[in-house]
């Protein structure tokens, strides 16, 4: 019986004394101020039907809008027709963020989604507690996140896995990583800056 006790002790220390992930805080060393432009970021998404299908279409997109204020708002709209099945979603987030250097943490505070099918219609309001860290190119004026999410689901995978040590911007695995999750995946991890909106 003790020896239970014990383990579970040790399960118990292991769940909620667990230290955050990196890829959800800012580093604690101060960077060197950064180009970041306030504005509008989209994700260039390939709305395209498998094997060009008229039967199946599934139009997504979503964006991130930065105010001078320090808040954002996260914009997140799907198009799925399935045969006779037309379902829409939408996804509004509003949060806060903050920057140091090229990257920026956003900090999810709440929400609001609507989904209809065939007319009938869920509209859900909810407040959050989620932050996530995004890195700022430069170069190519696009935002990426270190995991993948696609509107409020996010997928245990992305940028973070070819990080060999966090926040190291000149590491050639990072800007491996950077490169395949913003050109080579077929929808992409990144946000560019959206050059009209701006």
């Amino acid at each position: 019986m003790i020896l239970y006790i014990f383990n579970f002790s040790i399960l118990f220390l292991f769940c909620f004394c667990k230290s955050e992930e990196w890829y959800r805080k800012l580093p604690d060393d101060k960077r060197e101020t950064s180009n970041f432009i306030i504005g509008v970021y989209q994700k260039k998404n390939q709305n395209r039907a498998p094997m060009n299908s008229k039967i199946y279409i599934n139009d997504i997109n979503e964006k991130i809008i930065f105010l001078k204020n320090g808040e954002f708002k996260k914009e997140y709209n799907q198009n799925e027709v399935k045969g006779l099945i037309t379902k829409s979603m939408e996804i509004n987030i509003e949060g806060k963020y903050l920057i140091n250097g090229n990257w920026i943490l956003l900090n999810y505070l709440n929400y609001n989604s609507k989904i209809t099918e065939n007319s009938i219609k869920i509209e859900k309001s909810n407040t959050l507690n989620k932050k996530l860290l995004y890195y700022y190119n430069d170069k190519k004026k696009y935002i990426i996140p270190m995991v993948y999410e696609l509107g409020l689901i996010e997928k245990d995978f992305g940028v973070k896995d070819g990080v060999k040590i966090p926040y190291k911007e000149d590491d050639p695995f990072f800007l491996t990583s950077l490169k395949n999750y913003s050109e080579k995946e077929f929808r992409t991890h990144a946000f560019y800056l959206d050059e009209v909106n701006k």
